[in-house]
């Protein structure tokens, strides 16, 4: 995976970071979530090695749902016999839409060291990810700690995991905790804390 974090450093812009494969409580796991979430993690070592957790903050919080796990696996039948017209229509209508609610808001990210002082407040490049992607990569965390499914709605969240990457051995530990904060009259906003270590 590309560089995550902005601005993209240019000594590292040609580094790939993120392991293809991890295994967690024994389940070998491939996907999206596994190269973003060690990816993240194996760009902050490089660029902040004093940083030991990190907050991401996300605006708007929404609810988690367990089929954001495999988002390919949306239900498309409600589309079957749907005449071109009436399809072209409802395209005309998203795009209309977001030209007046424009793109996704950013992610939020900010870097502390042990002591809690932040070392870099920026955020994550929305060309990898927005706030409308971050949240099929926030139920990974909740799964991969043994969350269960009906507590993943739940305000102050915690959890923590082992993974192992492959190829390259490496055991990423991360611990987080995720709050949801109001910020305005039926508007909130995540702010997911993650300490981390890589052996």
């Amino acid at each position: 995976m590309a560089c995550l974090i902005e601005p993209v450093d240019k000594d590292l812009a040609d580094t790939q970071f993120g392991a293809p494969c991890w295994a967690t409580g024994g389940v070998f796991h491939s996907n999206s979530a596994t190269r973003f979430w060690s990816g993240l993690v194996e760009e902050l070592l490089r660029r902040f090695p004093a940083g030991e957790q990190f907050e991401l903050i996300v605006c708007p919080a929404c609810d988690l749902l367990p089929d954001m796990l495999f988002p390919g696996r949306l239900d498309v039948t409600q589309w079957e016999g749907i005449a071109d017209e009436e399809l072209r229509r409802q395209f005309s209508r998203t795009l209309a839409e977001l030209e007046v609610l424009g793109e996704p808001p950013v992610v939020r990210l900010r870097v502390l060291d042990s002591t809690a002082q932040c070392v870099s407040d920026t955020n994550l490049s929305p060309e990898c990810v927005d706030a409308d992607l971050f949240p099929f990569l926030l139920v990974w965390l909740l799964k991969w700690a043994g969350i269960p499914e009906s507590d993943w709605n739940n305000d102050g969240l915690s959890g923590k995991f082992e993974a192992e990457s492959l190829p390259g051995n490496r055991r990423f530990h991360l611990g987080f905790h995720l709050a949801t904060e109001n910020v305005a009259e039926e508007l909130e906003r995540w702010v997911l804390g993650v300490q981390y270590r890589v052996e």
